[in-house]
């Protein structure tokens, strides 16, 4: 929980948002305090009218105690109705104990889950809303789906006891993060996150079909990530890898098993933020394949499935960021997009199958050089180095400036030089179709050009060869800081 003072300072930030995209901007760049208040107004209000939140929340704090006076009060032994109740008792005990247990195993490194009083809000919670939704009831993991819902909540309140008594904004402030109300607002924000990730945990379509989890993990690698890379979606195939074995557990939980527990609260702001409905989720999906595509094309079948099972944890601030190229990727389903977030997460370029080969004289002046840096890099001195570039790259400007004034000297022994171009044109009319000569004073002209033109070509070559000598200089003073 947290004191009113920290709540209104943040609470000062919030109330300068004039719309949701707004909202989201701040959030890619990344929130620490106030979690629950965003996502509320992603999820709950889907305003940022601040007048309309205590209004819908109270409806739904008075909506959920409801429930619970409907599905968790007891039933009189005497009711006409005893032997039906009772039957309805024993299944109602078997589900509490389903999910009793499995709140038990929930997130076990962290105390706050633990906590007698904890456990039994995400019980209560849970087995509401599997009466609320009998065609799906309760599933596992779906704990795992309540469970930051409710750290969230819980972190944000703010308890000041019965004597308080708070006007204007305070009270405002006190109703929207009341610590009486943890478990009614996190039952609120569950629902509506299970209003879109309901169908994760549903076993058959409505027309009875194949799974829903089957059908969509499907649809990722076959059909979505040939859009982007085709190779690897091959390859996957090639080694015979069922996409549903490691993207059910990755949607179903949205990621909390892939990623540490604070990165998996940055992601959740994104996609929430981003994409309610949780279709984002396909795309979070794609680019996590994509930042370890070099390591799943030399796997086998095995080794694959353990890679994915037991994803790479990501540098500092990562995760967020596969949320907000998720985001980039739903707009940019192609090949080009797929090579440059493979070149992000890996420093190694994606070769397309469609991109033009180099130039053949492009690529010669390619190979010198680049053979100059790997030969450095296998042993050879920055002496020897900057020595065999100067000599080729001198080499290089000699040969130009020799071209050039070959070139100056054929025209000075050639015939007569003939005018181009409009002028020509002029000329020629004006000699009766003889062919127009150009002075002398043309031809010195034109003779100068090429040498002036000579000079410019020299010193572009300098500077280029002074650059490489730079770039190389600075990373072999890198490599041996190493």
């Amino acid at each position: 929980m947290r004191r009113l003072h920290d709540a209104a300072t943040s609470w000062k930030e919030l109330q300068r948002y004039k719309s949701l995209d707004e909202l989201r901007k701040t959030v890619r760049i990344g929130i620490d305090d106030l979690r629950s208040a965003y996502w509320k107004a992603f999820l709950l209000f889907q305003t940022v009218d601040i007048s309309t939140w205590i209004q819908t929340l109270s409806s739904s704090r008075s909506a959920y105690d409801s429930l619970r006076v409907h599905f968790l009060s007891s039933k009189e032994a005497s009711d006409p109705l005893s032997e039906v109740i009772s039957e309805l008792s024993v299944a109602d005990e078997s589900l509490r104990a389903e999910i009793s247990q499995d709140v038990s195993r929930c997130m076990p490194e962290n105390l706050y889950f633990r906590q007698p009083e904890t456990q039994q809000m995400l019980t209560e919670i849970l087995f509401v809303f599997a009466k609320l939704n009998p065609d799906v009831s309760y599933r596992q993991g779906m704990h795992e789906l309540l469970a930051p819902v409710l750290w969230v909540v819980e972190r944000d309140a703010i308890d000041l006891g019965l004597s308080s008594k708070l006007l204007g904004e305070d009270a405002v402030i006190k109703a929207m993060f009341d610590a009486d109300y943890i478990e009614h607002d996190s039952f609120a924000l569950f629902s509506q996150l299970m209003h879109s990730a309901k169908n994760f945990y549903e076993q058959t379509t409505s027309s009875g079909n194949e799974n829903p989890m089957v059908i969509r993990s499907k649809r990722i690698v076959f059909t979505f990530l040939p859009q982007i890379d085709p190779e690897l979606a091959f390859h996957l195939k090639k080694i015979d890898i069922a996409p549903q074995v490691f993207l059910m557990r990755w949607i179903r939980l949205l990621f909390g098993r892939e990623f540490p527990f604070d990165d998996v609260l940055s992601m959740w702001d994104i996609i929430f933020a981003e994409d309610p409905s949780l279709e984002i989720v396909d795309h979070v999906c794609l680019v996590m394949l994509l930042r370890v595509r070099w390591e799943l094309l030399e796997c086998d079948y095995n080794s694959a499935l353990a890679l994915l099972l037991r994803y790479p944890e990501p540098v500092r601030n990562q995760a967020q960021g596969i949320c907000i190229d998720a985001v980039y990727l739903r707009e940019n389903m192609h090949p080009e997009a797929g090579g440059y977030l493979v070149l992000k997460y890996t420093d190694k370029p994606l070769r397309l199958a469609n991109r033009p080969n180099t130039p053949p004289a492009l690529q010669r002046n390619i190979t010198m050089f680049s053979g100059s840096v790997v030969s450095t890099r296998k042993g050879r001195n920055l002496e020897a180095f900057a020595k065999d570039i100067y000599e080729r790259g001198g080499k290089a400007v000699r040969n130009a400036v020799e071209e050039v004034n070959k070139k100056a000297q054929e025209i000075r022994d050639s015939a007569p030089l003939t005018l181009q171009g409009p002028e020509a044109v002029l000329a020629n009319r004006r000699s009766g179709g003889r062919g127009a000569i150009a002075p002398q004073s043309q031809v010195a002209a034109r003779i100068k050009a090429l040498e002036r033109r000579n000079k410019q070509l020299s010193k572009l070559l300098e500077g280029a060869l002074n650059e490489l000598w730079d770039f190389e200089k600075n990373d072999h003073s890198e490599d041996r800081a190493k």
